[in-house]
C-alpha cells in the first residue's frame, strides 16, 4: 500500500518524498530537511507504535499519518 501512495505523491511535483527504512534514517531525514509531513509505516528496526511516539516527542507540531495494517488505532493517537 505504501508503494502505491508513494507513486501517487511522486506524480504531483509539489512534494519530494524521502523513503526511510529504519528509525535512524527517519530522524536524520526529518532533522536535516524541512519536512511538512511524515507518512509512517513499517520500519525495519522499530514497530510503528513506538516510532510514532518517538516522532511525536521530537516533532510535536509535525503531522503524522499512520500507514499501518491494523484495524484499530489506540486513542493515544486520536486528536
Amino acid at each position: 500500500m505504501s508503494q502505491v501512495i508513494l507513486q501517487e505523491i511522486k506524480k504531483d511535483n509539489r512534494w519530494v518524498p524521502d523513503l526511510c527504512s529504519n528509525y535512524q534514517q527517519l530522524v536524520q531525514t526529518v532533522t536535516s530537511q524541512s519536512s511538512d509531513l511524515i507518512l509512517l509505516g513499517k520500519l525495519e528496526d522499530l514497530n510503528w507504535l513506538e516510532a510514532c511516539r518517538r516522532c511525536l516527542k521530537l516533532w510535536h507540531n509535525l503531522p503524522i499519518i499512520l500507514l499501518v495494517d491494523q484495524l484499530e488505532v489506540s486513542d493515544f493517537f486520536r486528536k
